[in-house]
């Protein structure tokens, strides 16, 4: 709101702060709103959880997720399974192992005759 208070030869504008109750009118309105889209909302998916045999809205809401127990595993199950993983760690060490002697290779040794020529005669 602006409100014009002429002081002398000046014009002076003052600014009115806003009300605290049309704050609070704005926000319960604003509350009001948005409470009638959330029931508009529950009422959609209730729809849909009809449509899928699904339960309504509120149990869904209200339910805690239920904790899924873990299963255990016996000392023998375990066992086998570790023994096979080590046995398909062992064959892949070992294929990379002739794969590596396979390709490897060493340089021949070059005589010093033989390095001359290589070099071109380039200066040491």
């Amino acid at each position: 709101m602006d409100v014009g208070v002429e002081s002398g030869e000046s014009f002076v504008i003052m600014f009115g702060m806003p009300k605290p109750q049309a704050d609070h009118e704005i926000l319960r309105m604003a509350l009001v709103g948005y409470e009638a889209e959330r029931e508009k909302i529950n009422e959609k998916m209730f729809e849909i959880r009809a449509l899928l045999g699904g339960r309504s809205t509120t149990a869904a809401v209200e339910e805690a997720p239920v904790r899924k127990r873990r299963r255990r595993m016996s000392r023998e199950a375990r066992a086998r399974i570790g023994a096979a993983t080590k046995k398909r760690w062992a064959a892949l060490r070992a294929s990379k192992a002739t794969v590596t002697k396979r390709t490897s290779k060493k340089r021949p040794k070059l005589s010093a005759a033989e390095r001359l020529k290589i070099s071109g005669g380039q200066a040491k």
